[in-house]
């Protein structure tokens, strides 16, 4: 039969001291890679070689180093959910979240912990120019680990009008590595604009911020779609516009966290990047019931795999339907 070993208190603190112990050495070996004198490629061979136990910390570094400038492992999160948006569906079919809902998700590479989301809304909402919305609160946090290579601390609020769904107030406030950036966007649906500071920008009708999207795509029925159907999105980020979109791919039950999870699959079109493979390398599983909360978001990424993955909710609006009870 399979047998479970025990590690006993000592041998705990052993390996804690040996991982303690390699991330130091591993610091200090990290000095010499970033020395331009230095072949980096022939540094990194050398690091390897010389403490096997260091690998995962070598490759947390490579991975915070390639996301720089194009994508923080949080902005991933963010823009591969709000990719589902339909823009084709003009108005949403109900509304899938309520006040208090809080998702917390886990994000790893290559099976490494890299940090936490957590999306919370609000359980008050706020009157903005005489209309209730919803406050949502989106933090982003690195592990302790990639602190040390890539500190991560975003944090973004979102007002959404209770009605419509669409943002009225979007504020950004992050700090990825050496890049700090504070941003205060104001919505004006019915004129299409988006002011900025003392900058008015024109945008298409119904325009989303990050967060506002994620929940918007939450609202629609998606039962209709068909393998290969394209919805196309426009998000306004850093005072432009992207266009974006999902290909439907179909419906998969997978492993989680919190179980076994019924999920509708999709591919998402993105904004190009260094730290993305093909575009369809990445996938969004969403559960398969009213709440439509995103699942689990993979990526193979240029050296390897990003994932984030629920690993916790409270207060959902409706019954969690799609997960599979043993």
């Amino acid at each position: 039969g399979v047998s479970k070993t025990t590690q006993t208190p000592q041998n705990q603190s052993c390996h804690h001291l040996q991982l303690v112990l390699s991330f130091s050495l591993f610091q200090l070996q990290v000095k010499s890679f970033n020395n331009p004198s230095i072949n980096k490629a022939n540094n990194l061979q050398k690091i390897t070689r010389t403490n096997k136990a260091i690998k995962p910390f070598l490759l947390l570094y490579k991975l915070a180093m390639s996301s720089q400038k194009v994508f923080t492992i949080f902005s991933f999160l963010l823009f591969g959910l709000a990719s589902l948006v339909s823009n084709a569906q003009k108005k949403p079919s109900y509304t899938a979240f309520q006040k208090g809902e809080t998702l917390n998700f886990r994000l790893t590479f290559n099976g490494i912990y890299g940090g936490e989301s957590n999306f919370i809304v609000k359980k008050e909402t706020q009157i903005i120019a005489d209309k209730q919305h919803y406050h949502v609160h989106v933090t982003g946090t690195s592990s302790k680990l990639l602190d040390a290579f890539y500190k991560v601390r975003d944090f973004y609020d979102s007002y959404i009008d209770i009605n419509t769904l669409l943002p009225t107030v979007f504020i950004r406030d992050v700090t990825e590595g050496r890049y700090t950036k504070k941003e205060h966007y104001v919505f004006d649906q019915k004129k299409n604009r988006v002011k900025v500071r003392d900058t008015v920008f024109k945008v298409n009708p119904q325009i989303h911020d990050l967060v506002s999207a994620f929940y918007y795509l939450r609202c629609f029925d998606y039962n209709n779609a068909k393998k290969g159907d394209f919805f196309p999105v426009e998000a306004f980020f850093e005072e432009e516009s992207f266009p974006m979109g999902v290909w439907y791919v179909g419906k998969e039950t997978i492993k989680t966290n919190i179980g076994k999870v019924r999920c509708k699959v999709f591919h998402p079109k993105l904004i190009e990047g260094r730290v993305f493979q093909e575009q369809s390398s990445m996938r969004l599983y969403v559960s398969d019931d009213k709440n439509q909360i995103p699942i689990r978001i993979e990526s193979d990424v240029y050296l390897g795999t990003v994932k984030a993955e629920i690993s916790n909710y409270q207060d959902l609006k409706y019954s969690f339907d799609a997960l599979i009870k043993d």
